[in-house]
């Protein structure tokens, strides 16, 4: 992935703030209005700071390498969209340190000058979860 310099982050001014959650190694989600802010994009592309712990979520509109692709499903059915890629939530793991068995949920910011979501991995709160919150949208 692809080191990111530290630019200062702006809060956002939309319905909902932008997060990210990891749901015990299974799922990682992210929310609509981390989508929304990004302009509903067609793929989402992933960028780390390992040195700052930040991980930056961009758009493109075509596939590339390491891009994932929010399928059509997602905006007609807004909520959030899931991600159960083992190789994708493997690299999550290595990049921040936690602990597969548990969940986690990590804030995002809005950086104008790189038009991404920046997450502060630093302050990311572990979180309780149940059977039934691991298969739902909401």
């Amino acid at each position: 992935m692809t080191t990111a310099r530290q630019e200062p982050l702006v809060p956002l001014s939309v319905d909902g703030l932008p997060f990210i959650r990891l749901r015990c190694g299974k799922m990682f989600i992210i929310n609509s209005a981390t989508l929304e802010i990004l302009g509903r994009p067609r793929y989402l592309l992933f960028f780390w700071s390992d040195s700052e712990k930040v991980l930056l979520i961009g758009r493109s509109e075509k596939s590339t390498p390491g891009s994932y692709k929010i399928g059509e499903y997602y905006y007609s059915h807004p909520g959030r969209a899931r991600m159960k890629d083992g190789k994708f939530i493997k690299e999550i793991l290595s990049h921040t340190g936690w602990d597969r068995d548990k969940a986690y949920h990590c804030d995002g910011e809005y950086v104008p000058s790189l038009s991404m979501v920046a997450f502060r991995l630093s302050a990311t709160e572990e979180i309780t979860t149940n059977k039934q919150e691991e298969t739902d949208d909401g």
